[in-house]
């Protein structure tokens, strides 16, 4: 049965409401849904810090080792692990990187191994969730959970965010036109999907369950 708003939100009569995850399927407003969101827990991510003065030897290494270059800023970059297996790496900040791969089995090791010399890399396969949002509805979701101009002139395709919603930390990731990928902490991703529903409900949304929904 699909949750109303109420049910969702109301954490009087339901204690500790918010520390369960929102039930795969569809919520609120009956019909095709405005924004669908796929909860996945199946991702590679590690992160890359700078070795002091190793700057210019990393983005050396990076681009002969992994054909990426790494991007000075907020924005995304494809890159090769050494078995062929894709990842993306996007600037989080000065010097520090997180990369994510769909197909890695272990991106730390790889990126370890070839730039562990130029920077410090760090696993971070249990550290993030990710809700990979579509629909037409998206771009209103969006803008009641980050203060952050997502037109498509001045945030485009490969853009990055490092924000924060209802209190918690969040980085968005767009995809593509259409999809938008959210990352949060693997502790926070039960209250966060309530977050998302609660603010999704008027458009009609759809959970849907990747590997491990539900985790924690």
């Amino acid at each position: 049965m699909a949750e109303t708003a109420a049910n969702i939100m109301n954490v009087t009569d339901k204690p500790f409401v918010w520390t369960r995850p929102v039930a795969p399927g569809l919520h609120g407003t009956p019909g095709a849904p405005g924004v669908t969101a796929l909860w996945r827990e199946n991702l590679a991510f590690a992160t890359l810090t700078v070795r002091r003065g190793q700057e210019a030897a990393l983005a050396l290494a990076a681009a002969r080792e992994h054909a990426v270059s790494l991007p000075d800023g907020p924005f995304a970059a494809q890159g090769k692990g050494h078995q062929g297996k894709g990842f993306v790496c996007f600037g989080t900040g000065p010097g520090r990187w997180l990369a994510c791969s769909e197909e890695a089995t272990d991106l730390a090791g790889d990126l370890a191994a070839t730039l562990g010399s130029t920077a410090t890399v760090t696993a971070q396969d249990d550290a993030y969730v990710a809700f990979d949002l579509s629909g037409p509805c998206v771009p209103e979701l969006l803008a009641k959970l980050v203060a952050i101009d997502l037109d498509p002139t001045v945030f485009p395709a490969g853009s990055v965010a490092v924000t924060s919603t209802a209190h918690m930390g969040l980085m968005l990731w767009k995809l593509d036109a259409d999809r938008v990928r959210l990352l949060v902490g693997t502790s926070l991703a039960a209250s966060f999907s309530r977050t998302l529903a609660a603010s999704a409900l008027e458009y009609g949304f759809r959970l849907e369950a990747g590997r491990g929904t539900g985790r924690g």
